[in-house]
């Protein structure tokens, strides 16, 4: 059906429905809307906000009403209805608002045409034809009508309508309510805190607001029925309480006592005995305070415990006693023990439980605790301690009322352990110059007492051979004991072996608790053996860096000197420009003459120093020169000490005397002769350390030359011995698994050797590069030497011998080995010895350090003792044992260095080993050898390897005396090394050689 044929009622529901949609839709109809939003917001909140500020106001009258008045309970009550009356008030009041201004289009244009002064109703008749337009209406003029209000209202915004005036006043008069409430509370918190409480529990027990303060304390806490108790009140406020009173609230009438004044405003109420709970406040003139509580148990409980201990006769200690505390029980075994425990009222008895842990877990025990018959308040009881666990003590009244409470705590029974024993010096393992003596100390504790010590002792395995040993106590559980081994009187000789150890026993009645100590070991060297020790741990380098070390000290002493000579020249010329001193030049001496005590004690220092290092063994030749210097430089210096020393006396004399001439003049000449001594620090004593110091260059050179070929002939020894080992495979074609795993075996150490020899000479080539201009022979048969070596072949044939042996090929691996070893045999005659060393030297050297030619091999020889090169003659292996209490090294067979045949069968540790089975450091006693008491410098002038010493200054150690063998000691690679400390000497350099490849492989 068209539209032309539609019913008429049809055809104007639909216009009525557009038309309504337009409506809503319209700029009038969003205006009118929220302007009648925002109405009814500012006539809703501006009365919401005077609602409030009412409230506050009325709530800080009732709270002050009653702070002033006290009310009672219905005063109370009806203020609270007053107060819920005004609220609900309000809350009328808002809803009527809301309810008053529900959305209505023509009263809401109306208003608007109000507010906003539109005289010509264009906003009622547009809600008019736009809402509901009659019939008769132009609809030419409800168009244009409704187009217009909308263009008019589009302009206009709800917030312009209506003023905020009458919301920022309610705002305003509610802040400052809020205000006034706030400044109240914060001028007088303590009124609405003590009423407000009333207010919202009107018929509550709320004390009535006052200006006292009551800080109430019941004591003790808790309170035991029949104990006393006491209840402190301490009032404070703007006015001084003279009485009060503590109301005891029953189910009757209320008990008033009243309280006795005390300190200053403060009030006590003392309880002889606390029968029963009880509430209470405490009541004033100005008022009174909360209910409290006054509660009272009625039940024994433990007082205090106290525990008294009977110790066993044969420790001679007295009784004693103490209260228990959280140590619990514990005594020594056998100790009778008593335990007493007081309670608050009269006891019936009491138990003590006794529960053992451990091993004993079965045992317990029950000790019964009885009244005293003078303290009915007390029960106790004694019991003997045997066994550890726990215990625990309650105890019952007298009307069988058992306590709520028991102490319980560790039982703990001590045992009369053995006594601990050591031997604080020397150490475990000791190495002692023969006709020495050798200190012992001792020391042994016990938990009670030591009664004796023995010591015993065995040479050689003979014995032992046991002594008592006189001892002090220092403590009565203590023990000291000095004694000595007298080695010649011991009968005591190089390569014996001395061990012993000490047995403590205490005063226990067995007479059989005793303890021995570790037992420690002393070998017996010789002096000539103890050199050689001395010389592994001394050598070159470290005479090197010595030197160095003084030299820098003596440097430091040289710039000290020069300094003190500017100064005391700037003095001489003030003293000469003013004949009286002035207080600045008072003060200038005075520093001087701390800096010259200074520089006296430096130099005093230092030559004590070098004095005790040149009473030191003489390890080498070249060392009684050498000594010779430092004992020179050691007169020097002492003679700048007392120079120096001089200067400041005089000073001092002439500081506190300034205007005597003697004094003036004795100052000028102590001054003169300090500056004239200016040995050691002259130039002709530079001169002179100078040419010491290119002498010991020209040692260590040789020594690094000597170390290669050293090397070398230990690489020459180890091919021959490896050439022969690999003869055992040498004529199989066709190798076994076992003869296989040989083969690897001998292709393993064929590689190691050959890394060996490639070390070696590079060793040996920079070493001869570095001394070719102060040693041409010796350098050059070295260089011609590494080209020998490179031409020949050598290592390519340990290469091969190394491969070949690896494949399964026997043959070929021996003709290889063998033909390096020939090669090497066939070069040995060309190694340096020391003997040609020594003739390249001799005209070389012009130094202080210069020796005779024979000397100078002697000087060499000596510092190739101390390498210990793997291969070289007088290695551990001879064999060559000795008989027991006869002078040498004990048997050590070659291969593994164990003990060899020897007659002796006593196995001597050489210095630089470690005895078997222990990694402790080895102490070696003797003379005097090393200079241990100077630490390292950041840098050495001669050594260049970072390993430069000082003596340092203001110490007065002596010189060591002992010296502990550490594997460290000594770097393996440096020139007079070869060796690796705590490995057996066979085996130092395939272990070196390991651990070079380890680190190249990284």
């Amino acid at each position: 059906m068209s539209q032309a044929t539609l019913p008429p009622a049809i055809d104007r529901d639909s216009e009525s429905e557009a038309r309504q949609r337009h409506w809503v839709t319209s700029p009038l109809f969003g205006l009118l809307q929220s302007t009648n939003r925002v109405k009814t917001f500012l006539e809703t909140t501006s009365s919401g906000f005077r609602g409030v500020a009412a409230l506050l106001l009325l709530a800080v009258i009732a709270v002050f009403t009653d702070a002033a008045l006290a009310l009672s309970p219905a005063g109370r009550i009806i203020v609270d209805v007053i107060l819920i009356g005004s609220l609900c008030a309000a809350l009328a009041i808002s809803i009527a608002h809301i309810f008053r201004n529900r959305f209505n289009p023509q009263q809401t244009a109306r208003v608007l045409e109000e507010r906003m002064n539109v005289t010509n109703s264009l906003f009622v008749n547009g809600v008019d034809f736009a809402s509901a337009p009659g019939r008769n209406d132009s609809p030419q003029l409800r168009e244009r009508t409704v187009r217009m209000a909308d263009e008019r209202a589009a302009s206009i915004s709800s917030l312009d309508v209506f003023p905020f005036t009458p919301l920022y006043k309610a705002i305003g008069v509610a802040g400052l309510a809020t205000v006034a409430v706030l400044s109240t509370y914060f001028m007088a918190p303590r009124v609405y805190g003590m009423v407000v409480p009333r207010l919202l529990d009107p018929t509550g027990d709320h004390p009535p607001f006052t200006l006292v303060e009551f800080n109430v304390e019941i004591t003790p806490d808790p309170i035991y029925h029949g104990r006393p108790a006491a209840i402190t009140a301490t009032l404070d406020g703007p006015e001084r309480i003279e009485q009060a009173a503590v109301v005891f609230l029953g189910e009757g009438e209320d008990e008033r006592v009243p309280m006795y004044p005390g300190e200053e405003r403060q009030f006590v109420l003392q309880i002889e005995q606390a029968a029963q709970s009880r509430q209470f406040y405490i009541d004033t003139p100005r008022g009174r305070s909360q209910t409290m509580t006054l509660k009272v148990l009625e039940i024994p409980f433990i007082e205090e415990v106290r525990v008294a201990y009977e110790y066993p006769a044969y420790t001679g200690w007295s009784g004693q006693q103490h209260r228990l505390d959280g140590r619990g029980l514990r005594a020594l075994e056998g100790t009778k023990i008593t335990v007493a425990a007081t309670s608050n009222i009269p006891l019936q008895g009491g138990q003590l439980i006794l529960e053992a842990t451990g091993e004993d877990a079965t045992s317990q025990a029950t000790v019964a605790l009885t009244p005293h018959p003078a303290e009915p308040n007390t029960v106790s009881g004694t019991f003997p301690i045997e066994f550890s666990g726990r215990f625990e003590l309650s105890i019952v009244s007298h009307k069988s009322v058992p306590s709520l409470e028991a102490v319980d705590g560790p039982l703990t029974v001590v045992p009369d352990r053995n006594p601990d024993v050591v031997i604080v010096s020397p150490g475990p393992y000791v190495v002692a110059v023969e006709n020495w003596q050798v200190p012992v100390t001792i020391e042994a504790v016990d938990d009670v007492g030591i009664s004796r010590m023995r010591l015993f002792r065995s040479v050689n395995g003979w014995g032992p051979n046991d002594v008592d040993v006189d001892f002090v106590q220092p403590q009565p559980n203590t023990a000291r004991a000095q004694t000595e081994f007298d080695l010649p009187a011991l009968g005591a000789g190089a390569g014996d072996l001395i061990t012993y150890y000490v047995s403590a026993y205490d005063n226990h009645p067995s007479g059989r608790q005793f303890e021995d100590s570790e037992t420690h070991t002393i070998q017996v060297i010789s002096e000539e053996e103890y050199r050689q020790y001395a010389r592994q741990q001394y050598q070159m380098e470290e005479m090197i860096a010595e030197f160095e070390a003084i030299r820098e000290q003596l440097d430091e002493l040289q710039q000290q000197r020069e300094e003190l000579l500017d100064e005391l020249e700037e003095l001489r010329k003030e003293m000469e420009a003013s004949p009286e001193p002035t207080e600045e030049m008072l003060q200038k001496m005075e520093q001087l003459e701390e800096q010259l005590q200074q520089f006296s004690e430096n130099a005093e220092t230092l030559a004590k120093r070098l004095d005790e290092r040149a009473e030191q063994l003489e390890l080498y030749e070249v060392e009684e020169p050498y000594l010779e210097l430092l004992r020179k430089l050691s007169d020097q210096l002492q003679q700048q000490s007392e120079s120096a020393s001089n200067v400041g006396e005089s000073m001092q004399q002439m500081r506190e005397q300034p205007l005597e001439t003697l004094r003036k003049e004795e100052f000028l000449d102590a001054e003169q002769q300090f500056r004239e001594e200016n040995e050691p620090f002259s130039e002709q004593s530079q001169e002179t350390l100078d040419s010491a110091a290119q002498d010991m260059e020209l040692y260590q050179m040789a020594d690094s030359l000597l170390s290669a070929a050293d090397r070398m002939r230990s690489i020459i020894s180890r091919q021959r011995e490896l050439a022969d080992r690999f003869g055992e495979i040498g004529d199989t074609e066709s190798l076994t698994p076992d003869q296989q795993d040989r083969a690897d075996r001998l292709a393993k150490e064929q590689e190691l050797l050959e890394q060996d020899l490639q070390q070696t000479m590079q060793q040996m080539r920079e070493a001869a590069e570095a001394a070719q201009e102060r040693l041409p022979e010796m350098s050059q048969s070295a260089l011609e030497l590494c080209d020998k070596l490179g031409s020949m072949g050598v290592a390519e044939d340990q290469q091969t011998a190394a491969s070949e042996a690896r494949a399964g090929s026997g043959r070929p691996a021996h003709e290889a080995a063998e033909s390096a070893a020939q090669k090497l045999e066939s070069l040995q005659g060309e190694c340096s010895n020391c003997q040609g060393a020594a003739e390249g030297m001799c005209d070389k050297l012009d130094g202080p350090l210069s020796l005779s030619q024979q000397r100078l091999e002697q000087c060499l020889n000596q510092l190739a003792q101390g390498r210990g090169i793997p291969g070289l003659g007088n290695k551990p292996g001879s064999g060559q044992g000795q008989q027991p209490g006869q002078s040498g090294m004990g048997g050590m067979n070659g291969q593994n260095g164990q003990p060899g045949s020897g007659q002796g069968q006593m196995p001597m540790w050489r210095p630089g080993q470690s005895f078997p089975g222990s990694q402790a450091a080895i102490t070696v006693l003797g003379p005097h050898t090393m200079t241990e008491q100077m630490r390292e410098s950041p840098s050495g002038r001669l050594g260049g390897d970072d390993r430069g010493r000082w003596i340092p200054f203001g110490t007065d150690e002596a010189p060591f005396g002992a010296e502990s063998l550490n594997p460290e000691t000594r770097d393996s690679t440096h020139s007079s090394a070869g060796q690796l400390r705590g490995v057996p000497v066979p085996y130092r350099d395939a272990a070196e050689a390991y651990f070079k490849r380890l680190a190249e492989e990284r």
